[in-house]
């Protein structure tokens, strides 16, 4: 486990991986396990380590890679079925005042926690670096501009 837990309705959320096997390919998973006795309730296939923000009902994975794989997935908390799916290059994410605050590469986006779609986006003038704080109906990112 690289990333910090998700923990919410009785689950742990986590995400995991294992090196480059013998062909060359990464094994990457997000695992639900019961907070009571830690089995494994899902784990579904991710193309990279995750960060994770999870909800009594949803669990949303930011799975960044360098190429076109990077995905922004909502999953069912329960069963780990995918809800919606995002093709980006995000790595960190906050979940505030019934938006999903997703900061990439390409902008800065608000989106709809229940069904995926874009609310607006933000082109900032510089690199994002940490993740959003959100308070108070102000979002707060840091920048790096040189």
């Amino acid at each position: 486990v690289l990333w910090m837990p998700s923990v919410a309705g009785g689950r742990v959320f986590v995400s995991a991986g294992l090196a480059a096997a013998e062909d060359d390919e990464r094994r990457n998973w997000v695992y639900a396990l019961n907070a009571a006795d830690g089995s494994v309730a899902w784990r579904v296939d991710v193309p990279a380590l995750a960060t994770l923000v999870a909800t009594d009902d949803r669990l949303y994975v930011m799975a960044p890679t360098p190429d076109p794989d990077s995905v922004v997935l909502a999953l069912d908390a329960a069963t780990g079925a995918e809800v919606w799916r995002w093709w980006m290059a995000a790595d960190q994410a906050a979940l505030a005042g019934g938006a999903l605050y997703v900061p990439t590469v390409g902008g800065f986006f608000a989106v709809d926690p229940a069904t995926g779609v874009q609310r607006w986006r933000a082109g900032p003038s510089g690199e994002i670096v940490g993740p959003p704080l959100v308070a108070d109906g102000l979002v707060v990112v840091r920048l790096r501009t040189s």
